[in-house]
């Protein structure tokens, strides 16, 4: 046999091999299978196994873990759930109790208080308590703690007002160095934050109002001398709180339940959407071993028939080799998918709720659930 001819039969059986990939391939399902993309992003962890492992690696560094936490909180719903209802369990309430304030000398402890001047100062006590603004600080306080693992404020007071401002600082410029002896954090303030923020002199002498005054004076001492980066608070007025010792948000280890229970929807999803599809195979004829048809015949018969059969995502043509026949992908299942509802509740087994909370209507679920998750907070 002549090379021209062999090389015209081996291009031949090339082109065959192609024509017969183009008949089975099925394009809209397999990039619909392959082409997944998370909902969280794409430097989020894609599995419960790379969750655990960033956890561990935030006791050297909690930068990522945090970064994490904040894309979660604001992308996803059941963790955002999560944490939300931990920080408006409360109707956060107070009262305010007068008590004598004991001078230098026994002539003062004994000096009486005019009833005008003593309403006078408890009213004013009482614009300084509501100027805490506690009903909306307490709950921003605790989201703080549960997203970022730890939450750094210092405060204001405003003497025209007589109101007492909370600010909350920047978590990245901030770190516990001690505690009190009452339990509360010694803290210390990176000031080159001051620097990083980008602002103009002026536009800086005016942010610097939003602060103590001592803020500014600090910075001025920092720019004098680079030494001076980290300084420590006036721990009367500032303070820190963290979730645990390393500033963690724990509260992130659910994160895998939740990529867990989101794949356990897509499987469910595709096996509901399966069980609508059919695949249809039409069977070429063949006598003796040979087909009856040539392949571009083939070929013009399976895209006759596609234009009829394969409108969409319910049906698939497949062409073979002799009968055609009708088949569902997935038979209905009547049977109840425990699996699902499983993965939902590990999220907040994990979280170390009672799931009830958000699914039961039992009375006494719900009761139990609130006693213990008020004791958390």
């Amino acid at each position: 046999m002549a090379k021209k001819d062999e090389n015209k039969i081996a291009q031949f059986r090339k082109d065959r091999v192609k024509i017969i990939e183009t008949l089975y391939a099925d394009e809209p399902s397999t990039a619909r299978r392959y082409n997944r993309t998370t909902s969280s992003g794409g430097n989020m962890p894609k599995s419960a196994v790379e969750v655990r492992k960033l956890l561990q690696d935030s006791f050297s560094s909690t930068d990522k873990a945090v970064k994490v936490s904040q894309n979660l909180y604001a992308t996803n719903l059941i963790y955002a759930n999560t944490i939300d209802y931990l920080c408006n369990m409360f109707m956060w309430r107070y009262k305010v109790t007068p008590h004598k304030l004991y001078g230098k000398s026994k002539a003062k402890d004994k000096k009486q208080i005019k009833d005008d001047e003593y309403l006078l100062n408890y009213h004013l006590m009482l614009e300084v308590v509501d100027g805490l603004s506690i009903e909306t600080k307490f709950p921003a306080l605790l989201r703080n703690i549960f997203v970022n693992g730890a939450v750094y404020f210092t405060t204001m007071i405003n003497e025209e007002s007589y109101t007492v401002d909370t600010l909350l600082l920047p978590n990245k410029y901030c770190r516990k160095i001690g505690e009190t002896q009452y339990g509360t954090a010694l803290i210390q303030f990176d000031f080159s934050y001051f620097n990083d923020i980008g602002l103009s002199e002026v536009q800086l002498k005016e942010y610097f109002k939003s602060f103590p005054k001592e803020f500014e004076k600090c910075f001025r001492k920092y720019q004098k001398d680079a030494n001076l980066r980290w300084q420590d608070l006036d721990p009367h007025v500032s303070s820190g709180l963290m979730l645990n010792d390393y500033g963690i948000p724990t509260y992130l280890y659910i994160y895998g339940s939740i990529l867990d229970y989101e794949q356990y929807q897509d499987n469910e999803l595709e096996r509901n959407e399966n069980a609508l599809k059919y695949i249809v195979v039409q069977t070429m004829p063949h006598y003796e071993d040979k087909l009856i048809f040539e392949m571009d015949e083939v070929k013009a018969l399976h895209q006759s028939m596609k234009k009829v059969i394969d409108k969409g995502d319910k049906a698939r043509l497949l062409t073979t080799f002799g009968t055609i026949n009708v088949e569902k992908l997935s038979e209905n299942d009547t049977v109840e998918n425990e699996v699902l509802l499983k993965a939902f509740k590990a999220i907040f087994n994990n979280a170390g709720f009672n799931s009830n909370i958000f699914t039961s209507d039992s009375v006494t679920a719900l009761k139990y659930s609130l006693i213990r998750d008020r004791g958390l907070v």
